[in-house]
């Protein structure tokens, strides 16, 4: 597989072309190993050793609350290159005994199996890294694409990301045929020029390969940011798998191949949901100009905001139990209404009194009341206590006050299924008779959501309509039709 169409650690890290140099947490010394992604996208290890090897550390105690922080060091048998394995963490072993009962015991094998939460490769001999390259899985093979990645076998291979819009990126490729495809966007997010696009390669385990690829070095953080604002927009769950970095001839540097974590089954069917319109034309369309300034506006707002939070909420939202949605939704709605009114001062919205003078002056005639009561200590403490919080306003009140503020009319179909919430986080069950109408409510708050998303970052003023029939397209500041019967309202 090339190197640069997708992660390579399989073909790279074996045991012919490295040594273990530093065993951690395994039994050795280790003669041999394999490292390798199961059907979940864990990384897994499998070493052998002889059948009367001991472990170098303590194992951990039997329902102790453990920390995986065991490395394994490799060193490249022929060159300086050094693989380091961190967070390696033994699951279980097997013993392999001679086919013969006569031969040496000492013939017998065990190969141990143990999970790695991140892998890490250094090259000895490259240049400096200019570039770094994303893999991530699920990135959906249903959009139309603006630019073409073009690989051309002449005299010299190479591989050329074409955009419309912008210079040619020409990268020097090992392949031995000649592909064509409209299938990658050159975006321009955060101040960072980045292409964005599906890989020909065919992994084993892997759905929908895609890449990231920034023209410079952003560091984890950032590109964590940039990943995740172009999650929500495509509407794919981004599965991240790791990086590359390549130098100026796109040789590679160094990867970081991570274990995948959260909603690795769950993945494709959560996607396939973009919040809006991508194009300007057609239906399914990605225009990279109206990507790159939808996804800036989020990029921005990301830390205001706390994203991360909110799009692991939105994430978790979706693949959730029926009737445990609504929970997540209404979590990450109240998150995002308690920041917007922190960050723009507007702390009286919070308020029943907004008058803080007023309610001083109140609080302090409540306070008096309670001491000169014939309650005693206790309940007065009690009571007390519970006087401090009565100026929150409630939060049907706060949602009214904050779809206000940014500029979002709400349909009484909205507002009945905000109110309505409060079942799922209080562990409300689904009755048979209400199945479909808690589905569809769902819907309703996913949108509320991706309005809020939208309206709060500034990056469009359209949203698809997910609750009504053929799924049309509303302005951002229009509400969901309520299509109620009157009796149901």
């Amino acid at each position: 597989m090339d190197y640069q169409e997708w992660e390579f650690f399989e073909a790279e890290i074996r045991s012919d072309v490295y040594t273990v140099v530093d065993q951690g947490p395994l039994h050795g010394p280790v003669a041999s190993f394999v490292i390798k992604r199961d059907n979940r996208l864990n990384l897994v290890l499998e070493s052998t050793s002889t059948v009367n090897s001991l472990p170098s550390e303590r194992e951990p105690v039997a329902n102790a609350v453990y920390r995986p922080d065991g490395q394994v060091h490799c060193q490249s048998r022929y060159t300086g290159t050094t693989v380091t394995a961190r967070g390696v963490s033994p699951r279980g072993y097997s013993v392999s005994l001679p086919m013969v009962a006569t031969a040496d015991a000492a013939a017998a094998t065990m190969v141990q199996t143990s999970m790695i939460e991140s892998l890490h490769w250094a090259n000895s001999h490259s240049g400096e890294a200019l570039y770094v390259m994303d893999w991530i899985e699920n990135l959906s093979g249903s959009f139309i694409w603006p630019d073409s990645d073009n690989v051309d076998e002449l005299d010299v291979k190479s591989r050329t990301l074409r955009s419309l819009s912008g210079e040619d990126i020409v990268i020097p490729s090992t392949t031995t045929s000649s592909k064509h495809s409209r299938s990658c966007a050159r975006l321009s997010i955060g101040g960072w020029d980045i292409v964005i696009g599906e890989s020909r390669a065919k992994p084993e385990h892997i759905k929908n390969p895609g890449f990231i690829l920034y023209l410079g070095l952003p560091d984890e953080e950032t590109r964590s940011r940039i990943r995740g604002c172009l999650s929500f927009f495509l509407g794919d769950y981004f599965v991240y798998l790791g990086s590359t970095t390549f130098d100026a001839k796109w040789e590679a540097v160094s990867f970081c191949a991570v274990a995948a974590h959260a909603l690795v089954e769950d993945a494709h069917d959560i996607s396939g949901r973009p919040p809006a319109p991508l194009g300007l034309k057609y239906e399914h369309e990605v225009n990279a100009a109206l990507l790159s300034s939808m996804a800036s506006g989020l990029f921005a707002a990301y830390e205001a905001y706390n994203l991360r939070t909110a799009f692991w909420n939105y994430w978790h939202a979706a693949a959730a139990p029926v009737h445990m949605v609504a929970a997540h939704f209404g979590a990450a709605i109240e998150a995002l209404q308690r920041a917007y009114f922190s960050n723009t001062g507007a702390g009286g919205h919070t308020r029943i009194v907004a008058s803080e003078e007023a309610w001083r002056e109140l609080c302090m005639q409540i306070d008096r009341s309670i001491k000169d009561s014939a309650l005693s200590s206790e309940e007065k403490r009690m009571l007390g206590n519970k006087a401090q919080h009565l100026n929150s306003a409630p939060q049907a009140v706060l949602a009214d006050r904050f779809f206000a503020a940014i500029g979002l009319e709400i349909s009484a179909l909205e507002k009945s299924v905000w109110i309505n919430r409060n079942r799922a986080a209080h562990g409300g069950g689904v009755t048979e008779d209400r199945g479909i109408q808690t589905v569809r409510e769902n819907k309703v708050l996913m949108m509320l959501m991706n309005r809020i998303l939208l309206s709060i970052s500034g990056s469009g003023d359209l949203y698809y309509d997910y609750y009504t029939l053929n799924r049309p397209t509303r302005r951002l500041s229009e509400p969901v039709p309520d299509d109620r019967p009157p009796r149901a309202r």
